[in-house]
């Protein structure tokens, strides 16, 4: 593909290996990724097209530069391995920039190297489900979120401040301060499930009483906070998080006060309570939020828990033996047709946040 070349590597994947090892990627993950560096590097037909990927990645707007790479169709021209591997090199072509981003905005270098780190996250999860070092353009796409500055991992979370997404109002008690949440429509929900109220009949309407008053909707800034890959949930390590992660953002958007964190995930399914009966911290952390519908699909929780391959259909074919107790759960439930994976969004205000933090 293209001719062969011996000009020196291109200033765009110069500094790929060794910004593989700067984020912590293993010896072996480091040399595929240098291998496939130096395999563009003497393609002179790829190397320019790709260096123009990269061009956009760094400068345009993410969309625009991941409807790029997408339109590139990489798998059709290199193979599925390589163009996993090519896309990974894509990512950390960014991390020069991402690096000088965060230098600029005053980033401790401590927080700086855990957030660009999550990249090595992605490898060593991806690797173990496909056995190959690499990603996928939904992992890319993901990735954009912190290489260009805009989220952070603070403590065990990764956080974004932005416009609260969640598609519900939340109602806050003037007396007792207890919350109310409804979905757009104005159908109640339940906070302890995230799913509406089957009879609210008997129940105050909260837009015509006063007592009642409006604490979040979607015009809220939020932290926007997101779980790592193989991430261990404590009820503790979440709550400093949150807190540290409203200090940082405090420091950098002193304009800008969130009330509160909220997010969305799979691990938040009020059904993780049966399929992980002994996770308590995971429980807890439930039990601290107060849950709403979730637009996360079944198919990206299962691509995210099985690998970029699997849909719904290659459960029943997926060797048990490698499988890990939580999966072979998820296997057994969804083996009964009308079951889902149902991930729910968890929004925790500054009030609640407070009360935590004082008995944990």
């Amino acid at each position: 593909m293209g001719e062969h070349v011996t000009t020196p590597i291109d200033d765009w994947l110069e500094p790929i290996e060794a910004s593989a090892r700067d984020i912590g990627l293993a010896a072996h993950q480091v040399a595929a990724v240098a291998a496939r560096a130096r395999a563009i590097a003497h393609d002179a037909v790829l190397a320019n097209e790709l260096g123009a990927l990269h061009r956009a990645l760094v400068e345009e707007p993410p969309s625009e530069a991941i409807a790029r790479v997408k339109a590139r169709d990489l798998p059709a021209t290199l193979g599925l391995t390589a163009a996993r591997e090519t896309l990974l090199v894509l990512a950390l072509s960014q991390l020069r920039a991402a690096r000088a981003r965060h230098g600029a905005q005053g980033v401790a270098d401590d927080i700086s190297r855990a957030t660009l780190s999550d990249i090595a996250l992605w490898v060593l999860h991806f690797e173990l489900q496909t056995g190959a070092p690499g990603i996928t353009v939904e992992i890319l796409d993901w990735a954009q979120r912190y290489l260009r500055g805009d989220l952070f991992r603070i403590g065990v979370l990764q956080f974004d401040l932005r416009p609260f997404g969640g598609p519900i109002r939340a109602y806050r008690h003037r007396r007792d301060r207890t919350l109310r949440l409804t979905l757009l429509d104005g159908r109640e929900i339940d906070p302890r499930t995230g799913d509406p109220f089957a009879d609210t009949s008997t129940r105050p309407a909260l837009e015509s009483d006063d007592a009642w008053m409006l604490v979040a909707d979607p015009s809220s800034p939020i932290l926007d906070m997101h779980i790592p890959a193989g991430t261990k949930l404590d009820e503790r390590q979440v709550a400093h998080a949150i807190r540290d992660g409203l200090a940082f953002f405090a420091a950098r958007r002193p304009e800008i006060t969130p009330v509160g964190a909220a997010g969305e995930a799979w691990l938040l399914d009020p059904q993780m309570q049966f399929l992980l009966p002994k996770n308590a911290g995971l429980h807890a952390i439930q039990a601290d939020c107060c849950l709403y519908p979730s637009s996360l699909p079944e198919a990206k929780t299962l691509r995210r828990l099985f690998g970029p391959d699997i849909t719904r259909e290659h459960l029943p074919m997926l060797p048990r033996d490698r499988m890990t107790s939580l999966l072979r759960a998820v296997v057994d439930h969804l083996a009964v047709p009308e079951n889902t994976l149902r991930a729910r969004g968890g929004l925790l205000l500054r009030e609640e946040l407070d009360a935590i933090l004082a008995r944990v």
